[in-house]
């Protein structure tokens, strides 16, 4: 978990906001389901909403290529979470992840100014 401080930094500009998405495995694994060779990430932002991003093993069609020769292919599926409990058919773009994000930056900010003026 990164605090206050560093999630403004880490959000600061769309170019962040993605690498912040992208680099989703630093989250931390929330959990596994082996038989489907499916990893959930999660993050909790400070207003409790879960970021969750799911990761899974998919063979190469015919003609695909794979970058690691492997013939596996790794699938993403990116959730925003605003309840408890999780909702597997509610996916949500990586643009909708940002955007988010981009808002939240300003609601901590606001927090961060307020602790401050105390």
């Amino acid at each position: 978990m990164y605090t206050n401080e560093e999630l403004v930094v880490l959000l600061s500009n769309q170019k962040k906001r993605k690498e912040f998405v992208r680099n989703y495995k630093t989250w931390g694994v929330w959990f596994v389901q082996p038989e489907l060779n499916l990893t959930y990430y999660k993050y909790v932002l400070p207003n409790t909403t879960r970021l969750v991003v799911t990761e899974h093993l998919r063979e190469a069609c015919l003609g695909e290529k794979t970058p690691d020769g492997s013939g596996m292919i790794v699938c993403n599926n990116f959730y925003l979470q605003h309840t408890i409990g999780f909702d597997p058919a509610m996916p949500a773009a990586m643009c909708r992840f940002e955007d988010y994000l981009r808002g939240i930056k300003g609601d901590i900010e606001k927090e961060l100014k307020n602790e401050r003026s105390k």
